[in-house]
């Protein structure tokens, strides 16, 4: 409807133009093109963008946002995580079916599943728009993706005390009102859905400078992984990514759930001319490269070379 394009364009030009927000309708021919065109166009340029999709309501954005937080924060949790390395605690789900064994209400995993559901449709929606807008087959790359291999992260960052000292790292020594939260990394597998509570601090390398991702209620931030920026020999950029303080020295809780969509596991991770010596690889075997560990086990410190350098001079670049 004019009505929404209309709202939409006002968005965008309050949005940074690297990072700009799409409306994905599968109603007609017409919209779903132009959709795509704007996707495939943002994910070569930065490798980020904002959507919105009729199969994600921004009721059940909260829904699950409040969800996640309560599950996170119930002590003695034994599902929950802390992070070796980031000042954050998370669970990973798995697949849709376990969710039902989360130590969690049975409102609460009743919100998570119906979350996933319509994360499983964001999903195909968004590999379809890639693929028509590199000017494949609609089923190109969705195709790839039947057997629903996907992942979900609760995640939530505590809040930082004003009193504990910034660590000394080489993201943060040019940067002293900043805190990371999570290090500068790129995701490993397709495609990832990101829900966050509008809490900032999240980043992304673009040209070489930090980039805040902006905020927009009832969006999804969509940024590619390296798997399918390979797939498409670098055309589609996965791009280096990090949360930060939001400038202070203590910082919001911040809540996010961050849904990755992987390829089927039998297929074989190198359709693309690789650089990292994993031409072999399965999609389960890369994802265990990258990611340090399978299911729960997949922390995502686990980097290749080329990924450690990448990050390195990008910081120094700064």
């Amino acid at each position: 409807p004019l009505a929404s394009t209309i709202v939409v364009l006002s968005l965008n030009n309050m949005l940074n133009n690297k990072i700009p927000l799409v409306k994905i309708s599968t109603d007609n021919d017409f919209d779903m093109c132009q959709a795509a065109r704007q996707v495939s166009e943002a994910l070569e340029t930065s490798g980020f963008l904002l959507i919105q999709s009729q199969h994600l309501s921004k009721q059940l954005q909260q829904e699950a946002l409040l969800a996640t937080q309560e599950i996170l924060n119930e002590k003695g949790n034994k599902d929950t995580i802390l992070h070796p390395v980031d000042p954050k605690k998370y669970i990973m789900v798995d697949n849709a079916d376990s969710i039902t064994s989360l130590k969690a209400k049975e409102e609460q995993q009743k919100i998570l599943k119906k979350y996933w559901g319509a994360m499983e449709k964001v999903k195909h929606q968004v590999l379809q728009c890639i693929s028509l807008g590199m000017g494949l087959p609609i089923g190109y790359f969705s195709e790839c993706h039947s057997k629903n291999n996907s992942c979900l992260r609760l995640l939530h960052y505590p809040v930082i005390p004003e009193e504990e000292e910034k660590e000394e790292s080489d993201e943060n020594k040019n940067n002293n009102s900043l805190q990371i939260r999570c290090k500068a990394h790129s995701d490993y597998g397709s495609v990832t859905l990101l829900t966050t509570d509008g809490v900032g601090g999240l980043q992304a390398m673009i040209d070489g400078v930090w980039i805040d991702v902006p905020y927009v209620e009832g969006t999804i931030v969509v940024n590619i992984g390296s798997l399918l920026s390979d797939w498409t020999n670098g055309k589609l950029l996965s791009t280096l990514h990090r949360v930060v303080s939001n400038g202070k020295k203590s910082s919001d809780p911040r809540t996010s759930l961050a849904f990755f969509a992987d390829p089927d596991s039998d297929i074989n991770a190198s359709l693309g001319k690789r650089s990292s010596g994993s031409a072999d690889m399965t999609v389960k075997e890369y994802i265990k490269y990258r990611a340090g560990g399978e299911n729960r086990d997949r922390v995502g410190v686990a980097f290749t070379s080329d990924e450690t350098t990448r990050a390195e001079e990008k910081s120094n670049k700064k």
